[in-house]
């Protein structure tokens, strides 16, 4: 009896989203694939036909950054291990997905004093 009730919570929780659990799974489930726009190892690329603002605001109704920066380029969204960096394209929106670690000095003239290193 105590486990089918373990196991019906489990899926209660997790209600079959596979972006339940991360902001990375999040973006992996609901945006286009672009291996060809990854930043070597450091960053996996997504595409959308939206502007950054408008795929910003998608993602954080989902899940809030810690600290959020937008600027001409683009939307710098950091979160505790993970940043989500939306910069603009010509038909919509290049987001990369990359470790705080590496996203932060990468993208730090526009982040700079804006998220905790």
């Amino acid at each position: 009896m105590a486990f089918s009730a373990v196991l019906a919570v489990g899926f209660l929780v997790s209600d079959g989203v596979p972006d339940a659990f991360s902001v990375r799974r999040h973006v992996d489930a609901a945006y286009s694939r672009s291996p060809a726009d990854d930043i070597g190892r450091d960053a996996v690329a997504y595409t959308s036909s939206q502007a950054p603002t408008r795929v910003a605001a998608a993602i954080t109704d989902r899940w809030r950054p810690g600290r959020g920066v937008a600027d001409a380029d683009g939307v710098y969204l950091r979160y505790a291990d993970d940043s989500i960096v939306i910069l603009r394209r010509q038909n919509g929106s290049l987001i990369l997905v990359e470790k705080t670690t590496t996203a932060y000095p990468r993208y730090l003239a526009h982040v700079a004093g804006q998220w905790d290193r």
